[in-house]
C-alpha cells in the first residue's frame, strides 16, 4: 500500500492506495482503501504527532496486516483419519454478493429494529429475515426446508420453524411499514425514479383441492374473505389461487405490492395500492402505465386528479371502442415516421424507406378525442409491419387449430380472447330460418378478416399530453414488469405456495419481494450486463468447504461474474482459502 495526496498546505488531502489485478494479465487498477481526510483533520485528531508521520504508520499498519491475512495456511490431513463432520463440512456462501443491497441499500436491520420496538417478541427477526431472503435466492424451497439449508449459509441461524411462522405472521402485520421503508431507504440511498411507475397483476397457484371460505369476525364486525380461492388462472391450472397486483418504477425496480383473493377482478386491485403509494409512501404525483386490462374508466379517471396522469394500452378490437377511434386507426394517411417531417400513406412510407428499413420501422399517428363521457383522451397508434406480419402467421395457426377443433367435435365457446375457437361459428337454423334439429360448425371468415383490418396496429390512451414519441417510449417498458413476474415464478420459486394461514401467505410474498428487490438490485450493481437468472446461478454455485482451524476453501471455478462479485464486495470470494479471520471481515463489511 502507499500514500497519495491532493491539494497543497494543511488542506493536502491524504489517502491510503493500493493498486490490484482482478486477473493475471489485467493492467493495474488503483484504489482508495481509507481516507485520512486532510492534514489539519489529522492533527486535530492526533495533536503533538506530525501528520504525514502519521499517514505513514497508518499505511504500513494497513500493509502489515494485508501481508499477515495473505500469509500461506497450512493444512494438516491424516490419511488414516475419516472426515468428521464437525470437523469438516461444506458451508454456502452465495449470499455474500447479496448482503450489501440487502443491509446497505434496503436497511432490513433498522426495519426490524423498528418492528421488535412495537412487539414483544424474542426471535431473531432480523436473522430469520435473512435466512429467508437469501435461502429464497440460493435454495428455494419450503419454510422447513429452506431453514435446514441456512444452517450451512456463512452467515447461518439458530431460528426454530416456530420462530420462522411467528416471524412470518409479524412481517403480515407490518407488510405496508415494510414496504414504505424499503422505499425510503433505498431512496436515501440512490434516487427511485418513480416519475412513471407500471403496475400488473398476476397470480400463484396452491396445489390444493378446496378454497378458503369467507367467515364473519365479530370483533371487527366485519366478513374476513379468503383468500386462496377459484379465479382465472394466468397458467390454467385448475387450483385456488392468490392474486397479486404489482408496481415497479422506471428503473425496473419492484416499489409495492397487494394480495387480494383469486377471484378479485383485476381493475378493484390497482386504486387501493395507489391510495397506499400516497398516503405511507408520499407518492402521489406520478404517471401510471398499465395494459388495456387494467386500464377501466374508473381507473383512468383516478388517475387524471392531484398531479397524476396514465398511460394504458387501448384495443382497437374491442367492441365498446368509439367507432371514430377504429375509423381513424384504419385510416392510411396520417402516419408519420420518427425523425422525419410530414405525414406519409403506408404505402409512401414504404417506398420512401425500403423493404427491410420500413419492416423495422415503427410509425405513428395520435390525435385528441372527446369520449362518450365528455372527457377528453389523448390516443397514439402505432403501425409496425414485422408486428402486422406476426399477428398475420399467429392467426393462420390458429385457423388450423380451430379447424382441427372442429373435425374433433370440440368447438366450444371460447374460454378467452385469443382462443382459436372466437373464429368457430355454430349455426343452429336451417336455411328458412326454422330451429334445426343439429348444429354445425363452421371456420367464421368474417371474423378473420374483421380482425386483419387491425394487423401491426398498437394503440395507447393517455391523458398526458407530450410527444407521442415518449409516450410510446415509456410505455414499451411495461413490459419489463413480465419479467419481474418471471422471475418470482422460475428463479425465485414463488410458487407452489404451501402455507395454510393468510398472515404466513402475506409474510411468504413479503420474503420474496424482499428477494426479488435485492437480486435486482445486484443486478443493477453489476451494470445491467447479466441477467437475473445468470446472477443467481453463479451464487448458487458459490460453495466452500469449512476446515476447523483453517478456514473456508472454495469448491468453485473463478469467472468473470466471480470477479464482479470480488470487486463489488471489496473481497477475494475465490481465494484458495478464506481464513477466518478475514471472512469474519468481508462478512462485517457488507453490513
Amino acid at each position: 500500500m502507499f500514500l497519495q495526496h491532493k491539494g497543497s498546505g494543511k488542506e493536502k488531502r491524504v489517502y491510503i492506495c493500493r493498486s490490484y489485478r482482478l486477473k493475471r494479465g489485467d493492467k493495474t487498477s488503483t484504489e482508495i482503501v481509507e481516507k485520512l481526510g486532510t492534514l489539519m483533520d489529522i492533527e486535530a485528531a492526533h495533536p503533538g504527532v506530525d501528520p504525514m508521520e502519521w499517514a505513514k504508520a497508518r499505511c504500513a499498519e494497513l500493509t502489515r496486516l494485508a501481508k499477515e491475512a495473505r500469509k500461506p495456511v497450512k493444512v494438516e490431513l491424516d490419511p488414516a483419519a475419516r472426515v468428521s463432520a464437525r470437523k469438516q463440512h461444506p458451508v454456502t456462501g452465495g449470499m455474500i454478493p447479496l448482503m450489501r443491497p440487502f443491509f446497505q441499500w434496503m436497511g432490513i436491520g433498522r426495519i426490524c429494529k423498528d418492528i421488535k420496538a412495537r412487539h414483544r417478541f424474542k426471535f431473531d427477526l432480523e436473522g430469520i429475515m435473512e435466512a429467508l431472503c437469501f435461502g429464497r435466492v440460493l435454495c428455494p424451497d419450503s419454510k422447513v426446508a429452506t431453514l435446514e439449508s441456512s444452517k450451512s449459509f456463512v452467515t447461518g441461524t439458530d431460528a426454530s420453524i416456530e420462530d420462522v411462522y411467528l416471524a412470518l405472521s409479524v412481517m403480515a402485520k407490518e407488510s405496508t411499514f415494510i414496504q414504505k421503508e424499503l422505499y425510503r431507504n433505498t431512496k436515501k440511498a440512490g434516487k427511485r425514479n418513480t416519475g412513471i411507475i407500471y403496475y400488473d397483476c398476476t397470480n400463484y397457484y396452491f396445489e390444493i383441492e378446496k378454497d378458503d371460505s369467507d367467515s364473519y369476525d365479530a370483533k371487527a364486525g366485519a366478513v374476513e374473505l379468503g383468500l386462496r380461492k377459484y379465479g382465472h388462472s394466468k397458467e390454467h391450472r385448475p387450483n385456488p389461487i392468490v392474486q397479486c397486483g404489482l408496481f415497479m418504477d422506471a428503473d425496473g425496480m419492484p416499489l409495492a405490492f397487494c394480495i387480494n383473493p383469486g377471484n378479485t377482478p383485476e381493475t378493484q386491485t390497482i386504486i387501493p395500492l395507489e391510495e397506499t403509494l400516497a398516503d405511507h409512501f408520499d407518492l402521489d404525483t406520478f404517471v401510471c402505465c398499465t395494459d388495456g386490462g387494467l386500464g377501466s374508466r374508473e381507473v383512468r379517471k383516478y388517475n387524471k386528479t392531484e398531479g397524476r396522469h396514465y398511460i394504458t394500452v387501448q384495443s382497437l378490437k374491442d367492441r365498446k371502442v368509439d367507432p371514430l377511434i377504429q375509423k381513424w386507426a384504419l385510416e392510411d394517411g396520417g402516419w408519420r415516421i420518427p425523425g422525419v417531417e410530414g405525414t406519409f400513406t403506408l404505402g409512401q412510407a414504404a417506398e420512401r424507406l425500403g423493404g427491410d428499413a420500413f419492416r423495422e420501422a415503427r410509425l405513428y399517428k395520435d390525435r385528441w378525442f372527446v369520449l362518450a363521457d365528455g372527457e377528453e383522451e389523448h390516443i397514439v397508434v402505432t403501425y409496425s409491419k414485422k408486428y402486422a406480419d406476426y399477428q398475420k402467421a399467429t392467426r393462420l395457426q390458429q385457423v388450423a387449430r380451430a379447424a382441427r377443433k372442429i373435425e374433433r367435435g370440440q368447438s366450444t365457446a371460447p374460454k378467452s380472447p385469443n382462443d382459436c375457437r372466437r373464429f368457430i361459428s355454430t349455426v343452429a337454423v336451417t336455411a328458412d330460418g326454422e330451429l334445426a334439429k343439429k348444429t354445425a360448425s363452421v371456420i367464421d371468415q368474417g371474423k378473420i378478416d374483421s380482425e386483419a383490418r387491425f394487423d401491426g396496429l398498437h394503440a395507447l390512451a393517455t391523458s398526458l399530453e407530450g410527444d407521442p414519441l415518449d409516450i410510446i417510449k415509456a410505455s414499451s417498458y411495461r413490459a419489463e414488469i413480465e419479467s419481474l413476474f418471471r422471475i418470482t415464478k422460475t428463479d425465485l420459486s414463488l410458487r407452489p405456495i404451501y402455507l395454510q394461514r393468510k398472515d404466513r401467505i402475506i409474510g411468504h410474498f413479503i420474503v420474496c419481494f424482499i428477494a426479488l428487490l435485492m437480486v435486482r438490485r445486484l443486478q443493477k450493481e453489476l451494470g445491467g450486463e447479466h441477467s437475473v437468472e445468470k446472477i443467481i446461478s453463479e451464487l448458487r454455485e458459490m460453495r466452500y468447504i469449512y476446515r476447523e482451524g483453517a478456514g473456508y476453501i472454495p469448491t468453485f471455478s473463478p469467472s468473470p461474474l466471480k470477479d464482479k462479485f470480488n470487486k463489488l464486495t471489496d473481497s477475494c470470494l475465490d481465494a484458495e482459502i478464506i481464513t477466518n479471520k478475514t471472512m469474519r471481515t468481508i462478512l462485517k463489511k457488507q453490513r
